[in-house]
């Protein structure tokens, strides 16, 4: 029974005579903490005796091995799911960069820009060379003509 009457929920720590009647005389009381605590160490208890096979030191060794399994095996699960996202993301990317090519206007506008003038810096350096020969060629009309003339005289 939970309710005993008038005892205290625990002893004092000295007692002179402890089985005479009185206020302090008799068991502790019955408390809910008391009696889970006692249900809790008939449990551990229990446990204790049914774990009794897996104390030993190859009961240990093949847990750890277990474990160790376990723990590579989620490791490498989630480091192949995390490859094959990332893959999956930069195929992607490449298969736009080079199938769908520029999809804005703005991008557009650049590449055609960039187009425009790589071939206008074309034309101008054509051009430079065509002036360096022209300019070569002058030099050497002038030279052969000053040769000639050297020559004449």
């Amino acid at each position: 029974r939970m309710y005993r009457g008038h005892t205290s929920p625990t002893q004092p720590k000295h007692i002179d005579k402890p089985g005479v009647w009185g206020p302090l005389a008799g068991p502790p009381k019955d408390t809910l903490a008391r009696r889970t605590y006692f249900y809790r160490l008939l449990f551990f208890n229990k446990i204790g005796r049914m774990t009794r096979p897996f104390r030993t030191n190859r009961a240990r060794w093949v847990w750890r091995k277990l474990q160790l399994r376990v723990w590579k095996f989620t490791v490498f699960l989630c480091a192949s799911i995390a490859f094959i996202l990332i893959g999956n993301l930069w195929f992607t990317f490449v298969y736009h960069a080079t199938a769908l090519g520029p999809t804005t206007p703005v991008l557009e506008r650049k590449v055609r820009e960039h187009r425009v003038s790589k071939q206008i810096l074309q034309m101008v350096r054509e051009k430079e060379r065509d002036i360096a020969t022209d300019v070569a060629l002058e030099a050497a009309d002038k030279s052969i003509a000053l040769q000639k003339a050297s020559k004449a005289v």
